[in-house]
């Protein structure tokens, strides 16, 4: 009965179709139970395949939203197609998940015979063959990807005929095939033009021997598969203008912000040298097992054994370039180890075969160990490849069973609480618009254009982004996360929550399904209906403020760092060594006045190197100022450079989670058509944005100085004090002459007693009238020019009675006092400067 299995390929076919449609069942079961009756798929990305395929089906081949542009957010070009096929065969909505399964099911099938094939063909045993091929189905991350829902299993299935064809040198079977191959993924394009050379030589030696050259013609159509190469960049350009596909935009490491080779190359290495520890042990600390254990080093034994064997040396060729090729290519993503190895599973796949074939060999070569070696492979391997497989049906339980309580849950609640015109911005992107309904904003960028860069940039690139589309609502993930979207979620661009979902138990080691602990449904502060909350915008609403000096100046350009569009238009360009942070942050500033709360939200860049943008078509004959807002993170100055040559340095006091905003003067002198500035910062340094201005050289007066500070580098002009209503107000007029130096904060203290503690004081540095933003703070950033300074003190507390008053500057790190010289005021040895007695009567204290 044996033997007539092994000569009938319907029996074998059979036996092989009896395990796939068993493990279709126990999948499509555990899927449907894991989804509460709802036949769900265990990965998000499933559904941007599905979403493509929906709208192929009604004549809207590339658009993922309808009625926006093209794009060419799925990673396979074929696969959309193939379910598109189903999805008119009536497998719509969550049905087709089950098409889906289906297409894995007969890729499994297919997988099944090719490894039975390749065995016989490398003269294998027939019982180790149909050995091989059946624990090859049930090894459970093997059975896991075929039923996923994704494009994989067609891929291995692919992989594994290419290679039948190769050692059977079956020119046409092989062309067909490896053609399929290259539009189904790119990387599978790789190795099949690999391989198509491969087979050129192969064959062309072949009819060399068997004086066959008349045949040679024909292996013109090994030029398909290469030819195919060009296929989907080909489409990406005519419908995107780009040969880049968005997703390899979103997920390539080569595309890394900032661009570093040193660092690009250095993360390629790494995840090739994993990627190989993990092939080769069969094991992921993360997930745990994924191959019988031996299997991977097997599996290299027979590649020796190939390279040996004269008529078997280009096939162990063709392995050895398929392995460097793929693990390579896959080591140049972010997502190189991403569900359940997705991207390396084909090359796993092959390892069954050409580890029987080193068993074959062993049991050849050893008959002394036959024992040993067939306890390995008759009860080792099976029992490894069930554990495997109940593995990774838990694991698909699992996940099935986070997409329905996240991806899922959230559709539903847009598709039913939302209107249907509405834009949703979300990360991720598959369910959300597949049974969502609502089109989408894809924060990742895979189905929108231009946010791929955006995402690339970080979370605050991602605000200015979504600042400029404006959603209507965003479904994402938040806090904890790992992507920097706890930046929006601090913000107004998040609101308030108007649904959450959280997973129960949720276990990370095991989650491919792209959910979280926790994500929201939010509806962002875009508008101000109530009168109460501001409009919320990024740095082009926020006021830009000169010295009074400067008030006829004129704006000539304004960038809004982190925001992609604005930086492109002078060419900007930032470096940066530490890449322990994001590329760009969001934050939130409110100003309270005019009796309302104004909450403006703003990026900026996390930068440590330099920073540099080139401004042309300037006005030579004027003076330049610079204007650079910097959220502060830490002390330390920067140098501002124009064409090569150092200007100025501008001092950054300690003043962490402050906007402050820098002025450097570019005189007439150093002014051409076409500038380029670069600063260099000591610290790290995040600017928000930059503003030029542009005026007549100044013409200053030098007014009477009343007290002078840093023997004559600033100055007092003018003092006037008054109290009304519990209020004591001093106004100052400062005088400039634009080389102070150091970090210093003034003071107006009141006293009782001069030889004690002030009872009433006021510190800090001089501030324009916008409250959140803190004008060219200490000495060493002042402008000449002058600066008005009035600072109120509420004086309800105090009793009836004399006081004095005293000013002064003082270093806020070290408590260092300046010391001034006055001919009109007592000067303390202490640099206090007494300016002032006030007196507080009766009557004035009883109404306090």
């Amino acid at each position: 009965m044996v033997q007539r299995l092994f000569n009938s390929k319907i029996a074998l076919l059979g036996l092989f179709a009896f395990i796939c449609i068993s493990i279709l069942t126990v999948y499509a079961v555990t899927a449907y139970t894991a989804g509460q009756g709802n036949l769900l798929m265990p990965l998000d990305d499933v559904y941007i395949h599905f979403q493509y395929a929906r709208q192929i089906a009604i004549g809207n081949p590339y658009v993922y939203n309808t009625g926006e542009s093209a794009t060419s957010g799925a990673t396979s070009l074929l696969y959309p197609f193939v379910l598109a096929i189903g999805y008119l065969f009536g497998f719509q909505d969550l049905w087709l998940g089950l098409w889906a399964m289906l297409i894995g099911t007969v890729a499994l099938l297919a997988s099944m015979w090719a490894v039975y094939q390749i065995c016989i063909s490398l003269q294998v045993e027939k019982w180790l063959s149909l050995l091989t091929a059946i624990l090859f189905a049930v090894t459970g991350s093997i059975a896991w990807h075929f039923m996923s829902g994704m494009e994989t299993g067609l891929v291995i299935a692919s992989l594994l005929w290419i290679l039948l064809f190769f050692i059977r040198k079956q020119l046409w079977g092989f062309v067909t095939v490896a053609t399929i191959l290259t539009v189904l993924r790119p990387d599978g394009g790789i190795l099949a033009a690999g391989a198509s050379i491969l087979m050129f030589a192969r064959l062309w030696l072949d009819t060399s021997r068997t004086k066959q050259a008349g045949q040679r013609f024909s292996f013109i159509f090994l030029l398909l598969p290469i030819l195919a190469l060009g296929i989907q960049p080909l489409i990406n350009y005519l419908l995107t203008d780009t040969t880049i596909a968005t997703g390899n935009q979103a997920k390539s490491i080569l595309a890394m912000i900032p661009h570093d080779w040193g660092i690009i190359i250095s993360a390629i290495i790494a995840n090739f040298v994993r990627m190989w520890r993990e092939i080769v042990t069969g094991y992921a600390p993360q997930e745990g097992w994924y191959l019988p254990i031996l299997l991977a080093p097997l599996a290299l034994l027979g590649i020796v054994q190939l390279l040996l064997k004269p008529n078997y040396r280009l096939v162990g060729l063709l392995v050895i370039g398929w392995a460097v090729a793929l693990t390579g290519a896959v080591s140049t993503l972010d997502t190189a180890f991403w569900h359940f190895k997705r991207y390396q599973m084909p090359l796993m796949a092959i390892l069954f075969p050409l580890a029987t074939f080193a068993i074959s060999q062993l049991l050849n070569r050893f008959p002394r160990f036959r024992y040993p070696i067939l306890a390995y492979q008759v009860v080792v391997v099976p029992l490894f490849t069930l554990a495997l497989f109940g593995q990774f049906v838990n694991y698909h339980s699992l996940n099935v069973s986070y997409v329905y309580q996240q991806p899922y849950s959230m559709a539903l609640w847009l598709r039913n609480k939302t209107p249907e015109d509405s834009l949703i911005a979300v990360h991720d992107v598959g369910m959300m618009r597949y049974i969502g309904g609502r089109n989408t904003l894809d924060m990742v960028g895979l189905t929108t254009p231009e946010a791929a860069a955006y995402w690339r940039n970080g979370p605050g690139s991602v605000a200015e982004f979504l600042m400029k589309k404006q959603p209507d609502y965003i479904a994402s993930y938040g806090y904890g996360h790992g992507y920097g979207l706890a930046f929006l979620a601090d913000t107004d661009i998040y609101g308030e929550p108007l649904a959450e979902f959280k997973v129960e138990d949720w276990k990370r080691y095991a989650n491919v399904a792209l959910a979280a602990d926790y994500q929201g449904i939010y509806e962002p502060f875009w508008t101000d209906p109530v009168g109460v909350r501001s409009t919320i915008s990024s740095s082009d609403a926020l006021p830009i403020s000169i010295p009074s000096t400067l008030e006829n100046w004129q704006l000539v350009q304004r960038i809004d760092v982190a925001d992609l569009q604005s930086e492109a238009t002078v060419d900007y360009q930032w470096g940066r060594e530490n890449t322990a942070m994001f590329n760009t942050e969001v934050r939130q500033i409110t100003w309270f006045g005019n009796n309302r709360d104004l909450h403006l939200i703003d990026a900026g860049r996390n930068i440590d190197q330099f920073e540099q943008f080139t401004l042309t078509g300037i006005d030579a004959s004027q003076d330049l100022m610079l204007v650079t807002g910097i959220h502060v993170s830490e002390a330390g100055q920067i140098e501002v450079y124009v064409d090569d040559r150092l200007v100025d340095a501008r001092l950054v006091p300690n003043l962490t989670g402050r906007i402050v905003e820098l002025h450097t003067l570019i005189p007439q002198a150093l002014v051409t058509e076409t500038l380029t500035f670069r600063i260099v910062p000591s610290m790290l340094y995040t600017p928000y944005y930059h503003a030029v201005w542009i005026g007549k050289p100044i013409a200053y007066e030098d007014l009477p100085e009343i007290a002078s500070f840093q023997e004559g580098a600033f100055s007092l002009a003018q003092i006037s004090e008054n109290i009304t209503q519990n209020q004591y107000t001093v106004s100052l007029l400062w005088q400039m002459m634009g080389n102070a130096q150091g970090d210093y904060r003034r003071f107006v203290h009141i006293y009782d007693d001069t030889e004690k503690h002030p009872i009433l004081q006021r510190d800090g540095y001089l501030k324009d009238d916008i409250n959140f933003i803190i004008i060219n703070p200490a000495p060493e950033n002042w402008q000449r020019g002058t600066y008005p300074d009035d600072v109120s003190i509420n004086v309800e507390t105090l009793e009836a009675g004399t006081y004095r008053v005293a000013i002064g500057f003082y270093n806020p790190t070290t408590g260092e006092r300046l010391i001034p010289t006055s001919d009109v005021y007592e000067v303390s040895s202490d640099g206090r400067l007494w300016v002032d007695e006030i007196t507080i009567e009766e009557s004035m204290s009883d109404d306090g």
